[in-house]
Order: C-alpha cells, then sequence, then structure tokens
C-alpha cells in the first residue's frame, strides 16, 4: 500500500468528495488504472489521488510556459527544481533536475518570493503599476541585496540531483515527482 493509498484509506471519511467517489478512486488504484480525468501534461485537473500525493511548490523563479526553476518540496523536502531542455524538441519538457537546497539559500530565495508575492498582492488590488515587475518601493533596497547574494547558486547541482518528471497543478501549487 503506498503512501497516497493509506493517506486516502485514513481520510476517506473526511474527503471533500465523499466516502463513496474515495472508495472508487481506491478501487481504481487497485486496478492500476488512472483516475478520470487524468493527463500527462503540464496541468493537470486535479484529483484525490493527486492532491494527496502531492508536494507543495514553494517558489517560482522562472515561468515559460510553466515553471522552470524555484524551490519546490520533494517528499516533503526542500529541493532546487530546474527543467531540463529538450534539445531535440527544442523546448522545455516534463523533465527536472532537482538537487538539495542549502537552508541560507531557502531562506533567501523564501525572502525574494516573499516581496514578489507583496507586490503581486498589491498589484491585484490596484496599487502599483506594472512596471518595475515584482518589486515594490519600499522592498528595491532589499532585493537588491538577497539577488546579489543569491548571485548564481540557484540552479541544480550536477553532482547532487536527481532527474524526474514533474506534474504541476496550476490551482493548488502542488506538484507530483515522478521517476523519469
Amino acid at each position: 500500500m503506498g503512501v497516497g493509498r493509506a493517506h486516502l484509506e485514513r481520510n476517506k471519511s473526511r474527503s471533500l468528495v465523499g466516502f463513496a467517489a474515495t472508495t472508487a478512486l481506491l478501487q481504481r488504484i487497485d486496478e492500476n488504472l488512472e483516475p478520470a480525468g487524468a493527463c500527462r501534461s503540464c496541468y493537470w485537473p486535479l484529483s484525490l489521488r493527486w492532491a494527496n500525493a502531492m508536494d507543495r511548490v514553494l517558489t517560482i523563479q522562472d515561468y515559460y510556459d510553466g515553471p522552470r526553476l524555484g524551490i519546490a518540496e520533494w517528499n516533503g523536502v526542500p529541493h532546487i527544481y530546474e527543467a531540463e531542455f529538450d534539445h531535440s524538441g527544442d523546448a522545455y519538457g516534463d523533465t527536472y533536475f532537482l538537487s538539495p537546497v542549502d537552508p541560507h539559500l531557502l531562506e533567501l530565495v523564501m525572502e525574494d518570493w516573499d516581496i514578489w508575492l507583496r507586490w503581486q498582492a498589491a498589484r491585484e488590488r490596484n496599487e502599483v503599476a506594472a512596471e518595475p515587475w515584482g518589486i515594490l518601493a519600499v522592498d528595491v533596497e532589499r532585493s537588491a541585496v538577497i539577488k546579489a547574494v543569491i548571485g548564481d547558486r540557484l540552479k541544480s547541482d550536477p553532482l547532487q540531483r536527481s532527474r524526474l518528471r514533474a506534474m504541476f497543478n496550476s490551482g493548488t501549487d502542488g506538484v507530483i515527482w515522478e521517476e523519469a
């Protein structure tokens, strides 16, 4: 019994989709069937199976047709994720390199992310112009210091990395990692 299945068993009476739907999903898992509506793309319709297996996306530092670089948990532990470029298709695919992140670097990246989130919230309230992008005037100095200290360290480490397939869920700040 996998972790996701065990979680379903323990929590099916509290499930948002109800006991009957969770029981049916457990049966599909036992039969090694994909949940209805699942597809192999960057963004999946959220199903109960995936919700219970998801790790958290902590930051998205680079985004182009999907998350390309940032910090996400893998098995509950923060890692740098970096999209692998597919040179044969001249595009990014759904594979990523993951490396453990140094605690000090994590702290800096999270502070940088908080600066961006504050700006994004102010922008959604129409309190700031779109430019300068991502930084409130009050945070400009601190942001510059953070970016200088981070430098080029926010990347996967070729000596300590895993290659995994990612399925990001746009509505939950979640990701599912699978062996590539």
